[in-house]
Order: C-alpha cells, then sequence, then structure tokens
C-alpha cells in the first residue's frame, strides 16, 4: 500500500507530465486548431438562419479555444493513466504503490 506522500508525489508527476504534454500538443497544433475556430466563423456568412441560431452559433464558435484545449487535456490524461496503469501498477515495474 502506497503512502499518502507517495500519491501525492503521483498526482504532481501526473499533473506536471499533463502540462508539459499539453504545452507541446498546443505548441504544434495550436495554430491549426485557432485556423479551424476562424474558419468556422468564416462558415457563417454562407449558412442562411435566424438571427436567434445565427447568435448561438457565435457564442459556441467563440468558445472555441477553451473546448480544443479540454478535450486535449482530457486525451492527454487518459493517455498518461494508461501509461501508468501499464507500465507503474502492474508487475512490469519494482514500483508496488
Amino acid at each position: 500500500m502506497a503512502s499518502s506522500a507517495q500519491r501525492v508525489m503521483e498526482i504532481l508527476i501526473t499533473v506536471g507530465v499533463i502540462w508539459v504534454a499539453l504545452y507541446i500538443v498546443e505548441g504544434t497544433f495550436g495554430v491549426a486548431f485557432a485556423q479551424m475556430g476562424v474558419d468556422f466563423g468564416n462558415i457563417l456568412t454562407t449558412l442562411h438562419i435566424s438571427s436567434g441560431w445565427h447568435s448561438v452559433v457565435i457564442q459556441e464558435v467563440n468558445q472555441w479555444p477553451q473546448f480544443w484545449n479540454a478535450v486535449t487535456a482530457m486525451i492527454l490524461t487518459i493517455g498518461v493513466w494508461g501509461f501508468k496503469g501499464i507500465f507503474i501498477s502492474d508487475p512490469y515495474s519494482r514500483y508496488r504503490g
């Protein structure tokens, strides 16, 4: 059984790895996804929708950066959790936390 200090270190290391990975992914794909958000806004000029729906779509397009960051963070968290589950928690390593 792992001590609480080991659990805190696991959490801190996991958060650190996710921040570094998010920084790398944002640096690699961030401009492309920012452009995609702009393109979503530009598509609105070709759509014929009511003014109410138009304002709803504009609000959603303005939230695109937060959506992209949230999805990326979830994917990275699942990846780190899976890596931890395979290589740290199983008998492949000496760690028995």
